[in-house]
């Protein structure tokens, strides 16, 4: 989680977190517009990410693996399972 100003975009993914999103993907998180989008990691597999903004937090959540590319027949197949996880965290967000 970072506290931000900064809206949550696609620039944001790639110039924030200097990643290289591949098939980025529009869902709807906690009531909020979110993206998904997978990163490679080279001989350890790939990466799929969850990014979305509640308040003045940004959250992403990560899941590494030998996950399979998306492509058109799996089309962001971690998506629903990157939500569920998601949607069953509680958050209580305090900053000092």
């Amino acid at each position: 989680m970072t506290k931000t100003d900064q809206p949550v975009t696609v620039d944001t993914i790639t110039h924030q977190f200097k990643e290289t999103p591949l098939d980025i993907g529009e869902v709807q998180v906690r009531g909020q517009t979110g993206y998904s989008y997978w990163t490679p990691l080279g001989a350890a597999g790939n990466s799929a990410v969850l990014f979305w903004r509640e308040g003045m937090v940004d959250i992403r959540i990560s899941l590494y693996g030998n996950w399979p590319v998306p492509d058109a027949s799996h089309p962001h197949g971690l998506d629903d399972l990157m939500v569920k996880i998601a949607e069953s965290m509680q958050t209580k967000l305090r900053f000092i």
